[in-house]
């Protein structure tokens, strides 16, 4: 299963992140995406969120920086998370909350706009124990993307 695959199988089908680059090559960290994207996909899908909760913490245990899991869309760890338990986790890790995609947005089908925060995506997609988690974390909850929507 790919990545786009993997993300309307979660539910989120209006979401296309088409790219011939996609799993292929590392991110600016020499990450590979391919160990960022299963990683993501974890954390996404938390159907185990003990597990998943587990993972991230031997990571961070082995001292492994996780703002640098970003994926071929500017994406991190946070966004499309929907387990409140998880989301907590990965900013107690030092997830960057208030991190901004890339600005590729606008080739998506989803309707969103450069430079949003997985708050942004929380929101959009009705996380509602991921938003709670956000609005105690996050520096601006009105935090506009590049469009200016908040």
């Amino acid at each position: 299963m790919n990545y786009n695959q993997f993300l309307r199988s979660a539910g989120l089908t209006n979401l296309d992140l088409s790219s011939d680059k996609t799993n292929v090559g590392e991110n600016a960290y020499g990450i590979s995406f391919e160990q960022v994207n299963d990683l993501h996909v974890s954390c996404i899908r938390a159907s185990d969120p003990n597990k998943v909760i587990a993972q991230i913490e031997a990571l961070t245990n082995k001292g492994t920086d996780l703002n640098q899991f970003i994926n071929e869309f500017g994406f991190n760890l946070l966004y499309f998370v929907r387990n409140g338990a998880v989301v907590k986790t990965l900013i107690d890790a030092g997830v960057n909350p208030d991190h901004r995609s890339n600005g590729q947005d606008h080739a998506f089908a989803d309707h969103s706009n450069p430079a949003c925060t997985a708050f942004h995506y929380s929101c959009y997609y009705f996380f509602i124990e991921a938003v709670k988690v956000f609005v105690e974390h996050v520096s601006d909850i009105n935090v506009p993307d590049e469009d200016g929507f908040s």
